[in-house]
């Protein structure tokens, strides 16, 4: 077999696993501590008046 032929079954192959992968981890539903993590929190209320945007925060 010469290179392209072991490199594109190389590809194949890696490529079939990885779709697997997917297609079970769809199938079944998420396990352990992050399917029963919340959404990431949103930041609320915050005040920005003690930043010097005026760029004479030096002098």
């Amino acid at each position: 077999m010469n290179i392209r032929t072991k490199v594109g079954a190389y590809l194949l192959g890696l490529a079939a696993v990885f779709l697997g992968s997917l297609g079970i981890g769809d199938a079944v539903e998420p396990l352990g501590p992050a399917a029963e993590r919340p959404d990431a929190p949103v930041q609320t209320g915050v005040d920005h008046d003690d930043m010097d945007m005026g760029g004479d925060a030096g002098k």
